[in-house]
C-alpha cells in the first residue's frame, strides 16, 4: 500500500475516530467488556461490509460521483430518496457530535490565550475553519489528517500507559447491567462511531490509479484501525473503574 492509499485509510479511520472515544465507554462499560466488545466488533464488520458494497457501486459507476448520483444510477429514483434520507440522518448525527465536541476544545484553547468565546462562536468558528480545509481539497485533507491522526494515536498510547498502574483485571468480568435489550439500544452510538462510509466516493476519485484490490484493502485497513483503538480504550476504561463508577456512567 503506497503512502497515498495509506493516507486514504487514515482518512477513513479519522472519520470514525472522534466523539466515540467518549461515548463508547459511557454506554458500553456498564455491560462489561465481553458483551460490549462483541457488539462493537459485530457493528464494525457490518459497517465495513456496507462500505465495501458502496466501494463496489462507486467503482462500477465509473468513480468521480457523489453518493446521490451513485444511488440514482444503481438503485433508481426510489432508492436515491431512501439512501439520501439515511445519509443525511447519519451526516447530521456526525456533524452534531464533531461540532459540539470540537467547539468545546476551541473554547478551552481560546481561553488559554485570554479570549472568551461563547459556545455559538466556538461552534461557528470551528465550522468555518473546517469548511476552509475541506474546500482546499482531498490532498490537503490527506496531509493534515496524517499529522493529526498520529498525534491522536500518540495521545491515546500515552493515556493507556498512564492508566496502566491502576488497572485491575477483576473489573473485566464484572457486569453491572445485564439487560441485553438495553445493550442493543446502544447500537445507534456505535453505528455513528463507525460512520466512515460517506468518504468512500471521494477517496475512490482521489486514488484513480489504484486497483480494485488496493481500494478494498484501503477500506479494510481504515475500518480496523478505529476498531482496535476503541477496543483498547474500552478495555482500559473498564479495567480502571470499579462497579460503582460504572453505574455512575
Amino acid at each position: 500500500m503506497n503512502t497515498k492509499l495509506l493516507g486514504s485509510s487514515l482518512i477513513i479511520s479519522g472519520t470514525a475516530l472522534g466523539a466515540g472515544m467518549l461515548a463508547i465507554p459511557m454506554v458500553l462499560a456498564q455491560f462489561g467488556l465481553w458483551y460490549g466488545a462483541l457488539l462493537m466488533i459485530f457493528i464494525c464488520f457490518g459497517t465495513t461490509y456496507a462500505a465495501l458494497l458502496l466501494l463496489e457501486a462507486t467503482i462500477k459507476s465509473g468513480g468521480g460521483l457523489g453518493l446521490n448520483s451513485i444511488a440514482r444510477k444503481t438503485l433508481g429514483k426510489g432508492g436515491q430518496l431512501v439512501s439520501n434520507a439515511l445519509l443525511y440522518a447519519l451526516l447530521i448525527c456526525l456533524l452534531m457530535a464533531y461540532i459540539l465536541g470540537a467547539a468545546d476544545l476551541v473554547n478551552q484553547l481560546a481561553q488559554k490565550f485570554g479570549v472568551d468565546l461563547t459556545n455559538y462562536q466556538s461552534q461557528i468558528g470551528f465550522t468555518l475553519l473546517s469548511g476552509i480545509v475541506i474546500a482546499a481539497g482531498t490532498g490537503v485533507i490527506d496531509k493534515l489528517n496524517r499529522a493529526l491522526f498520529f498525534i491522536m494515536i500518540a495521545s491515546l498510547s500515552a493515556t493507556l500507559l498512564f492508566l496502566l498502574p491502576d488497572f485491575s483485571s477483576n473489573n473485566l468480568a464484572r457486569v453491572i447491567n445485564d439487560d441485553h435489550f438495553a445493550l442493543i439500544k446502544t447500537s445507534a452510538v456505535l453505528f455513528t462511531s463507525f460512520g466512515f462510509m460517506v468518504v468512500i466516493p471521494s477517496l475512490v476519485s482521489y486514488n484513480k490509479e489504484a486497483t480494485d484490490k488496493q481500494l478494498r484493502n484501503m477500506v479494510i485497513v481504515g475500518s480496523l484501525i478505529p476498531l482496535a483503538c476503541y477496543l483498547c480504550w474500552l478495555f482500559a476504561v473498564i479495567g480502571n473503574l470499579n462497579p460503582e463508577q460504572l453505574v455512575a456512567l
